[in-house]
């Protein structure tokens, strides 16, 4: 409550005095998510904890209802203005809300990466446009490792690769992570190749 425009709007809220109408020219969007998975966690702590955003990063998922345990329609705030309506929509199964999404009656999901990987290789026309968390995997190297991030990690790949010592990741083969590598190294132009052979991995 220390962002003056959600304190004022929660107080009309919490009074009953006045109830803010919607403006006609502020979109309204509907998000669809799973609420029986963790893909909802984050989501679930945006809007619950709505204030630690608002004064750390400058938005917030605000709920219009603050009583209620589970948020249907909230407000997005950025730097204290309001930004979009959002509606909260639960669904079954990340591949039902990817369809619905594909038939443009929601504007976005929080779904799993499976299910929108293989909606969107059959053809469904969405993009996935952020990874909200990394469902438990993550790059990690040892503590005498000359970087703590991935322009770091890039660096030392590349210097490491040209003295002719490259660096060895270890990766479950044909996983999520291993996919999750390949790409990430094709973004950085780095080469991979499969550990005691000459074969190298080719991009498009």
């Amino acid at each position: 409550m220390m962002n003056p425009a959600v304190a004022r709007q929660a107080q009309q809220y919490l009074t009953n005095v006045s109830i803010p109408v919607a403006d006609s020219n502020i979109p309204t969007l509907g998000l669809g998510y799973i609420s029986s998975t963790d893909n909802y966690a984050p989501l679930y702590v945006m809007v619950k904890d709505s204030t630690y955003f608002c004064d750390r990063y400058g938005f917030c998922l605000v709920p219009d209802d603050p009583k209620a345990s589970r948020p249907v329609s909230c407000t997005l705030f950025v730097r204290g203005e309001t930004f979009a309506h959002v509606n909260l929509v639960p669904g079954q199964s990340g591949g039902g809300i990817m369809t619905t999404v594909g038939q443009n009656a929601l504007d976005g999901a929080f779904v799993g990466s499976v299910p929108a990987e293989q909606q969107i290789g059959l053809g469904n026309p969405s993009s996935i446009i952020q990874s909200i968390n990394t469902g438990g995997s993550g790059l990690v190297v040892g503590n005498k490792a000359p970087c703590n991030n991935w322009t770091g990690f890039v660096t030392w790949v590349k210097g490491r690769s040209a003295h002719g010592k490259p660096v060895v990741i270890a990766t479950v083969q044909s996983s999520i992570q291993e996919d999750m590598v390949r790409e990430a190294f094709a973004y950085e132009n780095i080469s991979v190749k499969f550990y005691g052979t000459d074969f190298e991995a080719e991009y498009p």
